[in-house]
């Protein structure tokens, strides 16, 4: 997708009859503390999705999968193999988890040790969605980072694409969602894709009167064979909204009154003999009528969706690095090494992507050596940034890959290594 279709548009917040969610969160909440908090998101998310279009829906995605377990706190974030990035639904699946760290960085680098990791993907989540077209909306923050992660609430609370239209109910109900909110946040399913073995189960043995799922489009059935061969590892993707994968609309919709919703559980909505069906049914109608009443639900659902039991106050932490818990023995800023035999930061990652090297470190520094040679990597750090904010946004990546800009770059890091 070229970078200059990726414009911020339709402030829903505006026009639509906004929901009041009682909380002790704020849009406001970082406007003294970290007053170009949205700006530095917004740059960042930008970047990811320029040079992958795919990361909208996944930073979309672990916003979804975050809140509903535990509530709004990152612990999706958290590495450990006891943790929820391990899960049944997140194994294999979940991701974006780089661009959280690159986000962070960037964050702490404008104003450090202030915003939770709870908060950015709650702004990454609704940057994704603007940038992919949809509806735009104020993110109430001011959450702050849990202590644990919880893998067996994970696997127990995120709704599965096996699951059917009357557990994916009660799920939403569990966190406090109506049914309003399953449809209209299962739209999010507009962009990205799915693995073959999310909804292989409709393509083959689906029942004893029926080889295939009755309420899937037969052509469509079809497509999706040959994609996903009863032989194959089940790893292949297809777009969730094949006519427009990327693009935020309510294409979903018009293909769940079609039959071609790509998931049991998003066709469901329309086509399940349930009794609960008839109330979504109603709504996929609605939805495919009128982009307008989904945009205004959607956002209306996601703040409700943010709001679900946050950390606020006192309790729980502002990570340092959001991958792991900061400990309160250690120095502000070691938790961005999970090693601290380790020397590559997360800035130094986030810069490698565009094939920036520094120059080697010796094995050992004096405190003044390594104070200076910090300074330095900010500056650079600093240089690129205001480069990516000064060139033209063309197509995904330009600013990065065209040979102008790298013959900039290069010219700017060897004046810093006659420093």
């Amino acid at each position: 997708m070229p970078c200059k279709r990726l414009v911020f548009v339709l402030l829903v917040g505006l026009s639509c009859a906004s929901m009041e969610v009682r909380s002790q969160l704020s849009p406001t909440f970082y406007s003294q503390s970290c007053p170009n908090l949205l700006r530095v998101v917004r740059r960042e998310v930008a970047a990811a999705v320029c040079n992958e279009t795919r990361m909208a829906a996944s930073l979309l995605r672990l916003h979804f999968h975050d809140c509903f377990v535990n509530g709004c706190d990152g612990s999706v974030l958290l590495d450990g193999s006891d943790g929820e990035k391990f899960a049944n639904p997140n194994r294999n699946s979940a991701r974006g988890f780089e661009v959280v760290d690159a986000i962070k960085a960037a964050v702490e680098s404008e104003c450090n040790a202030t915003v939770s990791c709870a908060d950015i993907l709650a702004i990454a989540a609704r940057d994704s969605v603007v940038l992919s077209g949809g509806p735009s909306w104020r993110v109430l923050l001011g959450r702050r980072d849990g202590l644990v992660a919880n893998q067996t609430g994970a696997n127990a609370n995120l709704p599965s694409p096996f699951d059917s239209i009357n557990s994916i109910i009660s799920k939403f109900a569990a966190v406090g969602l109506n049914t309003t909110d399953v449809v209209a946040l299962s739209g999010g399913h507009t962009i990205g894709l799915a693995r073959c073995a999310t909804f292989s189960n409709r393509l083959f043995g689906f029942s004893e009167t029926s080889s295939v799922d009755p309420t899937l489009d037969s052509s469509l059935a079809s497509a999706l064979q040959n994609l996903c061969p009863q032989s194959a590892d089940g790893n292949d993707t297809t777009g969730l909204d094949r006519n427009s994968t990327f693009a935020f609309d309510n294409h979903y919709f018009t293909n769940l009154v079609r039959q071609r919703g790509i998931l049991s559980s998003d066709q469901g909505l329309f086509s399940s003999d349930e009794g609960v069906a008839a109330a979504t049914r109603e709504l996929v109608l609605k939805y495919d009528n009128s982009t307008w009443a989904f945009f205004c639900d959607f956002a209306n659902s996601m703040i409700k969706m943010g709001s679900i039991t946050p950390l606020t106050g006192s309790d729980g932490q502002i990570r340092s690095n959001c991958r792991v818990v900061t400990s309160p023995t250690r120095s502000y800023g070691q938790n961005y090494v999970a090693d601290t035999a380790n020397k590559t930061t997360i800035r130094d990652i986030h810069l490698s992507q565009y094939h920036i090297h520094k120059t080697p470190e010796m094995p050992t520094h004096s405190d003044l050596e390594l104070d200076q040679k910090e300074a330095t990597r900010r500056q650079l750090y600093g240089t690129i940034r205001s480069m990516a904010a000064e060139s033209p946004m063309g197509t995904c990546g330009q600013k990065w890959k065209s040979n102008n800009g790298n013959k900039q770059i290069k010219a700017r890091m060897r004046k810093k290594e006659e420093i």
